[in-house]
C-alpha cells in the first residue's frame, strides 16, 4: 500500500519507505506504479525470475536491459557513476558497459557492480519508471491516442510495455495488424505460446484460454488482459479511492477500436481420458494428432541393477566407474519391433550403419504447432521459446526402406524395426534387456549430459513411470 506518495517495501526482512516521487520526472502518478511493481516483483527488492531468465530486483530486469539503461542521462545510476568516476559519459556497446572520459579515453566498467545495484530499490524504481518512460513515448509516436490516456489508463499499458517491449505492446494493441518498422517482427503463433507458459503454470486453464478461438495469440492476450485488471490497481494504493478499475481490454480497445478483442474463457467441460496401447493416433480438438512410438510402452526393468536407471536422468555408472545419467527413456521391445513416428514431422537425420553407441538410429524434427496441445505444454526448456522439438530413435535393427534425411512422415507412419544395434550389443530379448532407446530434445545434436533434452514418459499415452 502507500500513502501521500509513499509506498512500503518489504526487504530481507526490514520495512523501508521508499520515494516514489522520484517518479514524477517521467511523468507517472506513484499508486499506479506501486501496482505495477506489485505486479512484477511484489514489492520484493531482491526478487528473482524463477524460470532463469537472469531477471532481478522490483523490475525484474535482464542483465542486457540494465545495462542499456545505465547508459541513459536521466538515470540514477548515470549520474551516479558519472559523478563518483568524472566519466564525461557512459556507453552501452557489445553487452558491456563503459565509461568515457572527457580526453576520449574509454574503460570498461565492472558489470557485476552495475548488474548488482538491481536489487537497490532506489535505483530500481528510477530505472522503472525510465524505462516505462521510453516506452511510452515511443508507443505514442506510433499511436497519438496514447497521450490522451488517464493516468490509471496509462499505467496498465506501461505495464503492456514493461512486459512485451514497445513493439510487443504495439503490436498487441495492433492485434498483429501493423507494418513492422526497420528491426521489427511481428511475433509468430509459437512466441505467444512459450509467453502463455511462461506466466500461467496451470495446464488446465492454458487450453481453456487456447480453445477461445485456437490461436495462442489470443490465449496470451486474454490471459494477460484478465491478469492486469486483477493486479494493476491503483486504488489498492490511495488512502482515497477513485473507486473505478479501467478495464485494460477497453484501454486497448480505445486505441484501436478495429480489434475486438475476445476475452471469453469457454465453460469448463469434464472429460475422460484412457490409457491406450496401440499406435493409432490420437486426435485433439486442432486436429492435430499423436502417436506413441511403440504399439506397447512399458519401462526396461531387465538387464539393470535398477528399474530407474531406465528413465530420464537415471543414474548409471560406466566401466570406469564414472556415474553418468541417462538421456532418455529405455522402451522395453524385443528385437523386430516395429517403431512409429509419434506425430506429423520430417527425418531430421538417420544413422545407418550402426555407430558403437547407440547404433543404428532415427530422428524426427516436429514443430510445436503439429503436436496436440497436451503435448506442446511439454515441450518447456528454461525460458527460451521452442518453436521445434526433436524424437530420437536408437539401437534399431531396420530404418523403413526408401526413408532419408528431410522426407516428410505422417503420425503412426512405420518408421522401422527396434533391435540390439550399437552398446545394446547381446540384448536378443526383452529378458536380456532389450528395449528401444528413446529421447525428446530441443536440439538435433544436443549435446553431452542431458541439456537440451525432456523427459519422454510424459509424452506417451498410458505411460508411468514404476
Amino acid at each position: 500500500m502507500s500513502v501521500k506518495g509513499y509506498a512500503f517495501l518489504q526487504r530481507q526482512n526490514n520495512i523501508e519507505i521508499i520515494s516514489l516521487k522520484q517518479l514524477k520526472k517521467y511523468e507517472f502518478q506513484p499508486e499506479g506504479l506501486s501496482a505495477l511493481i506489485y505486479a512484477e516483483s511484489r514489492w520484493k527488492a531482491n526478487a528473482t525470475n524463477p524460470t532463469g531468465s537472469g531477471a532481478v530486483g522490483l523490475g525484474q530486469f535482464k542483465p542486457d536491459t540494465w545495462l542499456s539503461l545505465c547508459a541513459e542521462s536521466e538515470s540514477k545510476i548515470y549520474q551516479l557513476i558519472t559523478g563518483k568516476y568524472s566519466y564525461q559519459k557512459l556507453v552501452y556497446k557489445n553487452r558491456k558497459l563503459f565509461g568515457e572520459f572527457v580526453d576520449g579515453t574509454i574503460t570498461e566498467i565492472d558489470k557485476d557492480t552495475v548488474l548488482s545495484l538491481r536489487v537497490n530499490a532506489e535505483y530500481s524504481i528510477d530505472m522503472i519508471g525510465l524505462y516505462d518512460r521510453k516506452g511510452i513515448d515511443s508507443l505514442s509516436l506510433k499511436l497519438s491516442a496514447v497521450s490522451a490516456l488517464e493516468s490509471d489508463e496509462l499505467v496498465k499499458i506501461a505495464y503492456l510495455v514493461h512486459m512485451n517491449g514497445a513493439f510487443g505492446a504495439y503490436d498487441i494493441i495492433m492485434n498483429g495488424k501493423e507494418t513492422p518498422g526497420k528491426g521489427e517482427k511481428i511475433p509468430t503463433n509459437i512466441v505467444f505460446y512459450n509467453r502463455l507458459i511462461g506466466n500461467l503454470k496451470d495446464n488446465e486453464m492454458i487450453i481453456r484460454y487456447y480453445s477461445i478461438d485456437s490461436t495462442w495469440r489470443t490465449a496470451f492476450v486474454a490471459w494477460m488482459v484478465n491478469y492486469f485488471d486483477s493486479i494493476i490497481v491503483p486504488d489498492h494504493y490511495r488512502i482515497e479511492p477513485k473507486m473505478k478499475n479501467y478495464s485494460t481490454k477497453d484501454i486497448i480497445q480505445k486505441l484501436n477500436s478495429t480489434y475486438i478483442l475476445n476475452t471469453d474463457l469457454p465453460p469448463v467441460t469434464i472429460t475422460n481420458s484412457q490409457p491406450r496401447n496401440t499406435p493409432s493416433p490420437s486426435v485433439n480438438v486442432e486436429g492435430n494428432t499423436w502417436s506413441n512410438p511403440l504399439s506397447v510402452c512399458r519401462i526396461r526393468t531387465h538387464a539393470l541393477p535398477r528399474v530407474r536407471s531406465a528413465t530420464f536422468k537415471g543414474w548409471r555408472t560406466r566401466s570406469n566407474g564414472r556415474r553418468y545419467q541417462h538421456q532418455g527413456l529405455d522402451i522395453e521391445a524385443a528385437p523386430n519391433t516395429p517403431i512409429f513416428s509419434v506425430a506429423d514431422g520430417r527425418i531430421a537425420f538417420i544413422i545407418d550403419p550402426p555407430r558403437s553407441d547407440y547404433g543404428r538410429q532415427l530422428c524426427i524434427i516436429v514443430q510445436i504447432d503439429d503436436l496436440p496441445l497436451e503435448k506442446a505444454l511439454l515441450c518447456r526448456c528454461n525460458d527460451s521459446e521452442i518453436s521445434e522439438v526433436y524424437f530420437f530413435y536408437a539401437h534399431l535393427s531396420a530404418i523403413h526402406s526408401g526413408l532419408e534425411r528431410g522426407d516428410h512422415v505422417r503420425c503412426g507412419e512405420l518408421l522401422g524395426e527396434t533391435g540390439c544395434t550399437g552398446n545394446a550389443n547381446g540384448m536378443t530379448s526383452i529378458a536380456l534387456g532389450a528395449h528401444l532407446h528413446f529421447e525428446v530434445r530441443v536440439k538435433e545434436r544436443p549435446g553431452p549430459g542431458i541439456a537440451n533434452r525432456l523427459d519422454p514418459a510424459p509424452f506417451i499415452d498410458g505411460f508411468n513411470y514404476p
